[in-house]
């Protein structure tokens, strides 16, 4: 028999790990926005909301259990990540706005500015672009 006190069966002590909902919703939304921290405005969601569970974990209880801890700091790197990226994004565009030029040029063989024309003229008349149909005139995408 072991009552903790004289341990001679050398058995450790059993360590009790108090797991609650708002642990595990807060540990799952800190990897949603680990996950989700290329797309921009899912980590500052995610992340937000995990902070918001991890600290309702706590309960009554005087400190966070460890899970809500690294789920607040996987959480804050993800949503300072989220953000630096989203802000990098931004800004090559605003800077260099001929690579936005490239990308539709590539992806639709017209500029950006033509692009959008052509899509008022269909809003406006309901005829499909020329640069969006094939040599049959079929779709292309």
């Amino acid at each position: 028999m072991n009552d903790g006190l004289n341990n001679t069966n050398r058995e450790f002590p059993a360590r009790v790990i108090k797991l609650n909902f708002f642990n595990i919703a807060a540990a799952a939304c800190g990897l949603l926005a680990l996950f989700s921290i290329l797309t921009g405005v899912f980590p500052l969601f995610f992340g937000s909301l995990s902070i918001i569970f991890a600290v309702l974990s706590k309960g009554s209880d005087l400190y966070m259990s460890k899970l809500a801890k690294s789920s607040v700091i996987t959480s804050a790197f993800s949503m300072i990540m989220g953000g630096a990226i989203t802000a990098l994004v931004i800004y090559n565009f605003a800077a260099h706005p001929e690579i936005v030029d490239q990308a539709f040029v590539a992806t639709y063989g017209v500029t950006y500015e033509e692009y959008f024309e052509g899509m008022e003229h269909y809003s406006e008349t309901g005829e499909i672009p020329e640069f969006l149909l094939d040599t049959n005139g079929n779709l292309k995408y």
